[in-house]
C-alpha cells in the first residue's frame, strides 16, 4: 500500500500533535526564504545563481541551506534546479 501524500496527511493531521506533518509546512512558511523559494520555483526550473539573483538579498549559503531543507521535507524536487544546486 502506498504511503499517503503530504496533502492527505495534512487533512487528517492534528496540529497539536508533535508528529503532525503540518508542522513541516509551518516551519517553511514562517522561514524567511522558504516561501520565496517556493514561489520562485512555481515558474519552473532555475539555475542556482539565477534563483539567488531573482530573490535578491539571500546569501549563497542561506539559499543552499533553505533549498536543502525544502528538499529533505519533500517540498521541492532537486530537478527544478538546473545545473545542480550546491544544496547538498
Amino acid at each position: 500500500m502506498a504511503e499517503p501524500t503530504l496533502s492527505e496527511k495534512l487533512r487528517t493531521g492534528n496540529l497539536f500533535a508533535e508528529q503532525c506533518p503540518s508542522r513541516d509546512v509551518l516551519k517553511h512558511v514562517t522561514s524567511r526564504w522558504g516561501v520565496l523559494i517556493l514561489v520562485a520555483l512555481r515558474e519552473g526550473t532555475h539555475r542556482f545563481s539565477d534563483l539567488r539573483r531573482k530573490m535578491g538579498g539571500v546569501s549563497e549559503k542561506m539559499l543552499a541551506q533553505s533549498l536543502q531543507a525544502l528538499e529533505q521535507d519533500g517540498f521541492i524536487d532537486p530537478r527544478l534546479l538546473s545545473g545542480g544546486a550546491p544544496a547538498r
